[in-house]
């Protein structure tokens, strides 16, 4: 579980806040100009996406417990929530509105698992917390790399040279951050 975790969270976060933040420069390049509404639900859904995996792992995981109706629980509430969440953000901000109300769903979601799997696996909370912090600051660090690279260098570039020179200085400092924060996790088993 811990492994899974690791290895889904330290791929997926960073490579989708990469994603949210050249999300209008990708949809251009793969889409074209008539499409640059799709970057910001692009931008949205990009962060949401390492959650949703996340989430996967933490059910499949539920499965293989045997507890089954805990997690149908757990997934009867998230609808109620996401349903309430529409009702109350929808009107207010649209589309936006919509994309907030999956994505603070999802985060729900994780940390009510976060909370059933440690118990369920004899897992202590502080070794959970460490992996979790492992993943944030690497994802943080890369996030904030790539924002960085793109609003003080590459504003000038056009967006296919952009996404390939950032794509560039994302490899690396997503490569120099698991280094960097490794002592985060250097004594889990995982």
């Amino acid at each position: 579980f811990l492994l899974s975790i690791l290895a889904v969270g330290i791929y997926a976060f960073p490579v989708g806040f990469f994603i949210s933040i050249y999300s209008n420069d990708i949809v251009f390049i793969l889409l074209g100009k008539n499409w640059q509404y799709a970057g910001m639900v692009t931008a949205w859904f990009s962060c949401i996406v390492g959650f949703v995996y996340l989430n996967q792992i933490c059910g499949m995981t539920m499965d293989s417990l045997s507890e089954i109706n805990l997690k149908m629980k757990i997934q009867i509430s998230m609808f109620v929530i996401l349903l309430i969440l529409f009702l109350i953000f929808y009107p207010l901000y649209g589309l936006k509105g919509l994309i907030v109300s999956f994505f603070l769903t999802e985060i729900i979601r994780f940390i009510i698992f976060s909370c059933i799997l440690p118990r369920r696996l004899n897992i202590k909370i502080s070794v959970s917390l460490r992996l979790l912090a492992y993943i944030f600051a690497v994802s943080l660090f890369c996030g904030a790399c790539s924002f960085l690279l793109k609003t003080l260098l590459l504003a000038g570039y056009t967006p296919l040279l952009r996404v390939v020179i950032a794509g560039a200085g994302f490899l690396l400092a997503y490569l120099s951050s698991l280094l960097i924060f490794i002592s985060l996790i250097r004594n889990i088993a995982c």
